[in-house]
């Protein structure tokens, strides 16, 4: 059984979906944060908070699947309402995050979702410039 059938027995069995961990993390940062895109339907599904911040960094579910560039794991949040222009305790964004992840389809995933706004980070690069710096990506 892999981890949507672990989530899914879980589920039927009524385990709360936005308990905490006791590094204070709730399942739907940890699924974001590994992409698992599956489980993530399943707690978002039960009512899982796409707004729920990490202790300490403020990071939401969002922010943690765009760090690690999990495109589908975006899309995911993005289609249960996730708010794309969201900040972390830092100031970052989403999309700041998947550009310096280097995976390009999670720019774009969010891009979608951002609109054609063109936010620059603190050196004044664009999220474009960014990802196209960490992986030779054309913008």
């Amino acid at each position: 059984m892999g981890h949507a059938g672990v989530a899914r027995e879980l589920l039927q069995r009524r385990a709360a979906v936005d308990a905490p961990g006791a590094d204070g993390l709730r399942p739907v940062h940890v699924a974001a944060a590994s992409g698992h895109a599956t489980v993530l339907g399943l707690l978002l599904g039960r009512r899982a908070a796409t707004d729920s911040q990490q202790p300490g960094s403020e990071a939401e579910p969002l922010h943690l699947a765009a760090q690690a560039g999990h495109a589908e794991a975006i899309r995911v949040l993005l289609e249960a309402g996730a708010d794309s222009g969201s900040e972390t305790a830092s100031g970052e964004t989403p999309r700041e995050l998947a550009a310096r992840s280097g995976r390009p389809a999670a720019v774009q995933a969010l891009k979608a979702a951002s609109g054609r706004g063109r936010r620059r980070s603190g050196a004044g690069w664009t999220c474009e410039r960014l990802a196209a710096c960490a992986t030779n990506w054309r913008v």
